[in-house]
């Protein structure tokens, strides 16, 4: 018999998700390693090498890296340094189970992460006193401020969310000015079609949706990508204007009184990229369009709409999507 398990380890992009499959004999020997409980009652050693390079590999050196060895508390134990010429940082501690760590420095965008000895595969966990998960070189990227703070984002105090005026009829949607086209708000420019519905019968049966749509605008749409979770800017610096955009996107959250959930929609975890405001030629090829990101969670209930964060571009087949407003609000402020 074997048992299919999912290693995952969060290191900014030092180490990669893995799925393979375990026999039960090792599952059974790592449900009784002891020494694991032992640490995490006690704590053990652990060492840990990051070694930092920014978006295109360059070491970074000076950086500063903090951390805490296990749950950030008040005698949690700590450590801080700076790397050096080639970007290399060693700590060296005692942990119950893990090690938080955040790496940051003028002109680059902060990475954090974390890595969960106690979660390790390895039989014993321990072995003289030392995590043996640990001791490892973790490739920290910094990814470079280049063009923050010149591309339109939402004017928003509090949470980026939208009330939808009415349901069941298309809206269209400013991309540029984050509104609703007149009567409704102060946009101008229909760059998506949005449209609602909501049903509410009970608590646990309702229907949600939102439909998206740009068929209104050429070569217009969207294409999904992941966030880069360690950094505090988690998407790409430049949109690609070979991509495949699709022109609609039909999302739905819905429960029924027997227990059946659907939930389709763009998750916290990633984003779309946007054309639209597209002008093509008189042989019908795309000539120009507008560029931005919507970054998930994307939510909605029938009545409103929200999302994480958001950049347009306003100048013409520039293809640079590196802004957003939480994304400057988070320069401000420490993240840990």
């Amino acid at each position: 018999m074997k048992i299919l398990v999912a290693l995952v380890c969060v290191s900014g992009l030092a180490l990669c998700c893995a799925a393979e499959e375990m026999p039960e004999e090792i599952f059974r020997k790592v449900s009784k390693d002891k020494t694991r409980w032992v640490a995490n009652a006690r704590g053990a050693k652990a060492t840990e090498r990051f070694c930092v390079v920014d978006d295109l590999g360059v070491p970074v050196p000076d950086a500063s890296v903090m951390g805490v060895w296990g749950t950030p508390s008040s005698n949690a134990a700590t450590f801080e340094g700076l790397t050096d010429s080639k970007g290399v940082f060693t700590a060296d501690g005692v942990t119950r189970d893990m090690v938080r760590y955040i790496v940051k420095k003028d002109g680059f965008y902060t990475s954090e992460g974390e890595v969960r000895y106690i979660d390790t595969w390895t039989v014993p966990a321990v072995k003289d006193g030392r995590w043996q998960s640990s001791n490892a070189t973790r490739r920290i990227v910094l990814k470079r401020m280049r063009n923050i703070g010149k591309l339109a984002v939402p004017n928003c105090r509090g949470t980026i969310e939208f009330d939808a005026p009415v349901q069941d009829e298309w809206l269209p949607f400013d991309l540029e000015v984050f509104d609703w086209n007149a009567p409704y708000g102060a946009g101008k420019f229909p760059d998506v079609l949005l449209r609602f519905h909501g049903r509410k019968a009970a608590w646990n049966d309702f229907t949600s949706t939102m439909e998206v749509c740009f068929t209104n605008n050429p070569y217009a749409g969207v294409y999904e990508l992941k966030k880069d979770l360690f950094s505090c800017f988690k998407t790409v610096y430049k949109a690609d204007s070979n991509a495949v955009y699709r022109s609609s996107l039909d999302y739905k959250c819905a429960r029924t009184a027997s227990g059946q959930k659907t939930e389709r929609m763009l998750d916290r975890n990633s984003y779309l990229v946007f054309r639209t405001r597209t002008k093509i030629d008189d042989k019908g090829n795309l000539k120009s369009a507008h560029y931005g990101v919507i970054q998930g969670e994307w939510a909605f209930d029938g009545k409103s709409m929200r999302f994480s964060d958001a950049c347009f571009n306003s100048r013409e087949n520039d293809v640079d999507v590196e802004d957003g407003l939480i994304l400057r609000r988070q320069q401000d402020y420490e993240t840990w």
